[in-house]
C-alpha cells in the first residue's frame, strides 16, 4: 500500500525523535474528499533523555499535494513531521 517511507531523525531539546513518512496514491479513486493529491501516515517516537520515557504517535492525512516529488524519499521538504501541515504543494515549509 505505501511506498519506501522517509526516515528522519532528529536529537534536540532533550529529546529523541525518530519520524517517519509514508505517502500514496492508491485510495485517490476510493476517497470523496475534493482535490485529493494523495494520502500520508506519519509515525512518530520520541524519547526523553533524561529519563528515557517513550511515546509513539500515529497520524493520517490527505493532502491536494500530488505526486511526483512529493514522495517521502524523493522530497526534502515533507516537513509536516513536525505537526499541522507545515508544507505547501510548492514545497516551501513555512
Amino acid at each position: 500500500f505505501f511506498p519506501p517511507p522517509a526516515i528522519q531523525v532528529e536529537k534536540a531539546h532533550g529529546r529523541i525523535e525518530t519520524r517517519v513518512v509514508q505517502t500514496s496514491t492508491a485510495l485517490n479513486d476510493y476517497l470523496d474528499f475534493p482535490y485529493v493529491g494523495q494520502v500520508f501516515r506519519i509515525k512518530r517516537a520520541t524519547t526523553l533523555v533524561k529519563s528515557g520515557k517513550q511515546r509513539h504517535e500515529v497520524a493520517y492525512g490527505v493532502t491536494s499535494c500530488p505526486p511526483p516529488g512529493r514522495t517521502p524519499a524523493g522530497s526534502g521538504s515533507w516537513r509536516v513531521i513536525t505537526w499541522g501541515v507545515r508544507t505547501s504543494c510548492t514545497g516551501s515549509a513555512t
